[in-house]
């Protein structure tokens, strides 16, 4: 019995059958380098949407003020004449 018996359905007939009803498609170069570069594509579009839509840096915020000029004392500068 061949290897390749249990994928073909064999009823005695001229033309036997595959076991399998539905084989999955097989796809050619062309097509699948084409299926590839739909789908970087779309990876591509949602980069750009979030690089546009970039909410950090549009965040306003107010500076920060410390009291006793900056903490220049407290981080190690000299103290104020």
């Amino acid at each position: 019995m061949p290897e390749e018996a249990e994928l073909t359905w064999d009823d005695g007939s001229k033309h036997p059958e595959p076991a399998i009803d539905d084989p999955a498609p097989q796809l050619s170069s062309a097509q699948a380098a084409k299926w590839l570069g739909m789908g970087f594509g779309v990876f591509g579009l949602i980069a750009g949407a979030a690089v546009l839509n970039d909410k950090a840096s549009k965040v306003p915020w107010t500076p920060r003020e410390y009291p006793f000029d900056n903490l220049r004392v407290e981080l190690g500068g000299a103290p104020a004449k």
